[in-house]
């Protein structure tokens, strides 16, 4: 889980620690990751 979560942009660490979510297992931590990924207002604004 530690290893995803280092390989996350310090953008979208930032993004799911805003959400307050207890994450509990790397699938959690993946979903949010990836749909964070794969946000087009992110995408949009070049992050």
């Amino acid at each position: 889980m530690e290893r995803y979560w280092e390989s996350l942009s310090p953008e979208i660490r930032s993004l799911i620690c805003a959400t307050g979510a207890e994450i509990s297992s790397l699938g959690m931590l993946t979903k949010l990751g990836e749909y964070y990924k794969n946000d087009s207002a992110l995408k949009r604004n070049g992050k």
